[in-house]
């Protein structure tokens, strides 16, 4: 167990005790670590809950306490904590809605709360996280909502990973900032409609993603519990009737590089100029340049046709 005499130690700064065999609960006591900056309990069996006494933790930048048995919610105190960088709350029992007062952690850079028992809505502090560098929710089935616009501001993120949440809607055109983003996982989220006008459609807007995967569908919407999105730069879809663990590979599509076709930009080896319908687009209008994805390699006739989801061709 965790001695409560730790609790003299006031300027102690490092705290790890990750894998070390030990168990019994987190004492109060800890909240009297007045100089901690960085404490790490994961891979140990701790039961109970985060205790409310981590408000003191002033110049706290680290908190994990990931692979243990704790249960309960996350304080809302830790909004208190604005030093804090690093959250990492993962493979635990602890439960319950994300306190808004998290939206104080300007300086968060890794959100890890994947294969907990979370619910509610999900966070609205994003547009205070603008150092945020990775976001992982997954497995957090009772997460709801939709995701918020502000996150469009996390310039910084790399990873989003929701799979398995029950988050909802489209996803909000403001996400084709993200630039910097390498992996970001949707697969059997309620997420829906067209993602190609925020992820795939601009020649330079994701140039290191890695991984970009979702429950994909050729523009239908399913009505079971994983809702269908159309994503022709996904480098893993989920199909109906595929395994979401073992995700079919996405379609071969056209050639990205671009050609000229009258005023527009299209991709290049189509056949044709196709024109696009600024009603059927996802939100494109027709005289936007649409680069990459914009056709897409008919599997009957192994021949590059018009994507079906951009509307038809004219002339």
């Amino acid at each position: 167990t965790i001695p409560t005499e730790l609790g003299h130690l006031a300027l102690l700064q490092h705290l790890n005790l990750g894998k070390s065999g030990i168990s019994g609960t987190i004492p109060t006591e800890v909240g009297q670590l007045s100089s901690l900056q960085f404490l790490d309990l994961s891979g140990n069996a701790i039961v109970g809950s985060v205790p409310l006494e981590v408000e003191n933790l002033a110049y706290l930048k680290s908190f994990v306490v990931s692979d243990t048995l704790l249960e309960g919610p996350i304080p809302s105190e830790m909004g208190e904590l604005t030093d804090l960088q690093t959250l990492q709350c993962s493979d635990t029992k602890m439960d319950g809605t994300l306190p808004s007062e998290l939206g104080n952690l300007s300086f968060l850079r890794q959100l890890h709360l994947e294969r907990s028992r979370f619910s509610g809505m999900i966070l609205p502090g994003f547009g205070n996280w603008l150092g945020l560098e990775s976001l992982q929710l997954h497995g957090n089935s009772g997460l709801n909502g939709t995701i918020p616009s502000e996150l469009g501001q996390l310039t910084k993120l790399t990873l989003m990973d929701l799979r398995g949440t029950s988050i909802r809607g489209s996803m909000p055109s403001e996400l084709s900032n993200l630039s910097g983003l390498k992996q970001l996982r949707l697969e059997d989220t309620l997420i829906s409609g067209n993602l190609d006008p925020v992820f795939c459609l601009g020649t330079v807007a994701f140039p290191d993603f890695e991984v970009i995967s979702s429950d994909c569908s050729d523009g239908e919407v399913d009505s079971g519990r994983s809702s269908r999105a159309v994503c022709s730069c996904c480098t893993s879809c989920c199909m109906e009737g595929t395994d979401c663990t073992e995700q079919a590979e996405q379609p071969s599509w056209c050639d990205w590089q671009c050609v000229a076709c009258d005023s527009n930009t299209y991709a290049s080896r189509c056949g044709e100029c196709p024109m696009i319908s600024a009603e059927d687009d996802g939100g494109v209008g027709a005289s936007t340049p649409l680069c990459r994805r914009s056709c897409a390699i008919d599997e009957t006739s192994q021949l590059c046709a018009t994507r079906v989801d951009f509307g038809s061709p004219i002339g």
